[in-house]
Formats: C-alpha cells, sequence, structure tokens
C-alpha cells in the first residue's frame, strides 16, 4: 500500500488529512479546555466528537507519552507493570559467536 493512500478520503474515513484537521479544530482545543487530562480520560474527554479513531487514539498516545516521560517512565515499563496489557517476553541469549573462517 503506498502511502499517499492515507492521505486520500476515497481510501479510507480516517485519512491523514482529515485527523489533522480533526485534532487542530476538535480534539485538541476540548483537552485545553479541560480541568485535568491525563490517559486514562482522554477517551471520555473526547467522547463528543464521533468516530475519528485515528486522530483521537493519536491525541491518546501523546498525552500517555507525555505523562510516562514527566515521570521517568519507559512505556515498555508502563506495559508490563502498570496494567496497560503487555506481557514481558524473555529471549533466550548465548552471546556473540565468532563468525566462521
Amino acid at each position: 500500500m503506498s502511502v499517499s493512500r492515507w492521505l486520500d478520503p476515497h481510501y479510507s474515513s480516517e485519512y491523514v488529512d482529515g485527523a489533522e484537521h480533526i485534532l487542530r479544530d476538535y480534539l485538541v482545543p476540548a483537552l485545553m479546555r479541560a480541568e485535568e487530562v491525563t490517559a486514562h480520560r482522554v477517551a471520555s474527554l473526547l467522547a463528543p466528537v464521533k468516530g475519528h479513531r485515528m486522530a483521537k487514539a493519536a491525541m491518546e498516545m501523546a498525552v500517555l507519552d507525555a505523562e510516562l516521560r514527566a515521570s521517568g517512565t519507559s512505556f515498555a515499563t508502563a506495559l508490563i507493570h502498570q496494567g496497560l496489557g503487555g506481557v514481558r517476553v524473555s529471549v533466550e541469549h548465548h552471546g556473540l559467536r565468532p563468525a566462521a573462517a
């Protein structure tokens, strides 16, 4: 799939230019008006705007990223230890092996 498809409203109801418009004109102002904005509250704060899942997800991830950076927590740590649904998977490591001659 070409990148231009994500810019085309004929391909999907959610497209990059549309998401930018919704973010700029509706979602960001809605969060700016809110008294308290947290990643857990973003969905309810943006609920009055119908649809636009891509733009809402981008906004929620941006708020979560800001929260995690402010607390010094990595996204991986948040996934595993803060109930965001991550699963820790270990990978067996045997060290580097010399290249065959």
